[in-house]
C-alpha cells in the first residue's frame, strides 16, 4: 500500500527500532534506521515520514526534530519513555504531529503509521494533479493563441500583438 513511502526511524534502542520497522513493513513501507542525530541529520531529506527517540545516543533528538519541521513539515511522531506533559506540549510546538509514550500499544503505533501513509499518499497524488493541471492550462493558452494567430493571419492583421500577450500567460 505504501511501497513508495520511506519512513525515517532515529531510534537507539535496537528491540524498538525493530518493532518500529516491522510495523512499517507490515504496511509495506520501506524504512531507514539510525541511531544517533548526526546519522539522522544526514538521512532526513531522503524521507517522508519521521519517526524518533527523543534521547539518542550522541544526545537529545529535538534538533532532528526542527530540522525535519524547517526542511520537510511531513508527519513525525516522537516516541520516548521520558516525556513529561511540559516536553510533550514543547514537542508538539515544535511540530511534532503526535507522541507515543513508551511502553505504547502496538496498534497506536500501526495507527500512527497508517494515518501517516495516507496523508503523505494524498499529499504527493494532489500534487502530482496540480503539475498535470498546470501542463494542460499551458496547452490550451498555446492552442488557443496558435487558433487566434490563425484567423488573423487568415483576415490579413498582424498576429504578433495578441500572441505575445497570450504566451506571456503561460
Amino acid at each position: 500500500m505504501f511501497s513508495d513511502l520511506t519512513i525515517l526511524i532515529a531510534e537507539d534502542d535496537r528491540p524498538a527500532r525493530e518493532c518500529v520497522e516491522r510495523c512499517a513493513h507490515a504496511l509495506s513501507f520501506k524504512t531507514h534506521a539510525v541511531s544517533a542525530v548526526r546519522e539522522g541529520l544526514d538521512e532526513l531529506p531522503n524521507a517522508d515520514i519521521f519517526i524518533m527517540d527523543l534521547k539518542l545516543v550522541n544526545g537529545d533528538a529535538t534538533m532532528l526534530l526542527e530540522r525535519w519541521v524547517r526542511d520537510n513539515g511531513g508527519p513525525c511522531c516522537v516516541i520516548s519513555g521520558y516525556i513529561t506533559d511540559d516536553v510533550e506540549a514543547d514537542l508538539i510546538v515544535t511540530g511534532a504531529w503526535n507522541i507515543l509514550r513508551k511502553p505504547y500499544r502496538l496498534e497506536a503505533l500501526q495507527t500512527t503509521l497508517y494515518r501517516y501513509g495516507v496523508i503523505v499518499k494524498r499529499d504527493k497524488e494532489y500534487t502530482e494533479m496540480k503539475d498535470r493541471l498546470r501542463i494542460l492550462a499551458r496547452r490550451q493558452v498555446f492552442m488557443t493563441a496558435l487558433a487566434i494567430a490563425s484567423l488573423f493571419i487568415a483576415l490579413g492583421k498582424a498576429a504578433w500583438p495578441v500572441i505575445s500577450q497570450l504566451l506571456g500567460l503561460i
